[in-house]
């Protein structure tokens, strides 16, 4: 029996994602090689939430709990792009 888990995803991945790329041009020294290192850090921030679609989860939740979302989304990214500067300047 074969079973295909592709459907399977974090939700917040694109949602990092997508703050990430509208992000990125308030800190013009992360190059684009560093992005993905960026993501990473603030998704780890983030609670994991596993969907199918993307739809199910807004299906069950509140117009509360989806501006909270976005608001940690945010913010994950805010503080993983001052953790990269901060890092970089370091180094």
């Amino acid at each position: 029996m074969s079973v295909d888990f592709s459907s399977v995803q974090n939700h917040y991945e694109r949602a990092v994602f997508d703050e990430l790329l509208e992000a990125r041009q308030r800190f013009p020294t992360i190059g684009d090689e560093w992005i993905p290192d960026v993501a990473c850090v603030a998704l780890n921030m983030l609670p994991v939430r596993y969907v199918r679609h993307p739809v199910d989860l807004c299906f069950y939740m509140s117009n509360a709990d989806r501006a909270a979302m976005n608001l940690a989304v945010q913010k994950a990214v805010q503080d993983a792009l001052v953790f990269m500067v901060e890092r970089m300047a370091k180094d």
